[in-house]
């Protein structure tokens, strides 16, 4: 029988499962108790001394929960912990807010042990990119994991979040994006239809262990499908590619990378005055660059304009509030841009600020939803279908 301890550390409530000397890590702002079966199934199938320890301030851990103040802190009292006991190696991993602590942990331990290996799913990197995509506000993410993780010690995942009256809320920002690349290897996951999946391409681009392996997979933040691909504790052992995941489903990163995040393009021609060109339905259709399908999706090419600085939609009245999000379509490669509500009751719609630079043309897409996340493509349910009837774009033209 597997014996799984429950341990003190400094007030951090941490599962403790003895085995041989390879560790797997875990801190979760989640639930450590939500881990308990899968803490059996490795010490069963391979021996490991697992850890899994809930965050400060949330579930069985005391003190205040503030994402993101006290990590790093934490983070060596677990380190101090795991060096006391006979350890070879440690696996650290998690998904979202766990692959930020897990970072943090490794770049404390890469200098004390010899191996220590990364698994990082679907990650957050820092509490800036948590919050802004870009310069654009995350509305969605940020109300919704607030609402649902942030506000206690429990997450509560059956609350009611009033989304028709979100707006930009009064934070702290942080004001520098503070990512931390511990050098180790990794195996970075993200999913095309999750937000964040960008900063896997980031991560894989920029690491410095020449040992990373990438995987971007069709699956969302919420990873169901990932355990239809394969067998993730066997996938974890050795930190290798194994089975259906040799394959690594990723579209051309040098592209991606040199398009989105060259330091070097800067907007240093003169520009002209700012213009707006309006597509109305007849000219989208006429130029069938405009359709609305079941799942209220739609798409706009814009043309003559090489910066687009704003967007207006107009559309029918609408009995419910909907949910918005744009991604720019350059070179097949999908960045998604900003979100937005259609306000209940309203005919008009001004998108938050953005910023897209246009070298010929560039593809809009618009996906529209009663779900938060649009993202996720699900159909609008008990709501009418949303009629964009106009798409005001405003930008400018370069000279030069």
């Amino acid at each position: 029988m597997v014996q799984i301890k429950e341990i003190n550390l400094k007030g951090l409530h941490t599962l403790y499962c003895e085995g041989n000397d390879t560790f797997f890590v875990i801190r979760t702002p989640y639930n450590s108790k939500g881990y308990k079966k899968w803490i059996e199934e490795v010490r069963k199938r391979y021996g490991y001394t697992v850890i899994v320890q809930d965050v400060r301030g949330r579930y069985g851990s005391i003190g205040n929960w503030k994402p993101y103040f006290y990590e790093n802190e934490d983070a060596q009292i677990l380190a101090k912990f795991i060096l006391q006991h006979n350890v070879s190696r440690v696996i650290i991993f998690g998904s979202s807010y766990e692959a930020y602590c897990a970072r943090l942990l490794a770049y404390i331990l890469e200098d004390i042990l010899d191996e220590v290996k990364l698994v990082l799913r679907v990650g957050v990197r820092s509490q800036y990119e948590a919050l802004f995509n870009g310069k654009n506000f995350r509305l969605a993410d940020y109300y919704w994991w607030n609402m649902v993780h942030g506000k206690g010690s429990e997450s509560n995942l059956s609350l009611e979040i009033p989304y028709a009256k979100l707006k930009m809320p009064k934070l702290k920002l942080p004001k520098k994006n503070n990512v931390v690349y511990p050098d180790v290897p990794v195996i970075l996951i993200g999913g095309w239809n999750d937000g964040y999946y960008q900063y896997a391409f980031e991560d894989y681009i920029n690491w410095k262990n020449p040992n990373a392996h990438l995987y971007i997979g069709n699956f969302g933040h919420e990873l169901y499908m990932i355990h239809k691909l394969f067998d993730e504790v066997d996938w974890y052992k050795n930190l290798e590619i194994i089975g259906k995941s040799e394959k690594i489903e990723y579209k051309n990163q040098n592209g991606y990378y040199s398009q989105y995040y060259s330091k070097t393009q800067d907007f240093i021609n003169i520009e002209i005055s700012y213009c707006e060109k309006v597509y109305d339905n007849a000219y989208l259709l006429k130029n069938n660059s405009f359709y609305i399908n079941n799942k209220n999706t739609f798409n706009v090419v814009i043309k003559g304009l090489s910066v687009v600085k704003s967007l207006k939609l107009q559309h029918n009245f609408l009995e419910t509030s909907i949910y918005g999000q744009l991604i720019c379509i350059d070179n097949n490669i999908k960045i998604s841009i900003t979100e937005f509500i259609l306000e209940k009751g309203c005919t008009e719609t001004i998108l938050p600020p953005l910023l897209i630079k246009n070298n010929s043309n560039v593809r809009l897409e618009f996906l529209l939803s009663t779900s938060m996340f649009p993202r996720y493509t699900r159909p609008i349910k008990d709501s009418q279908i949303v009629e964009v009837k106009k798409i005001i774009v405003g930008g400018t033209r370069y000279e030069g």
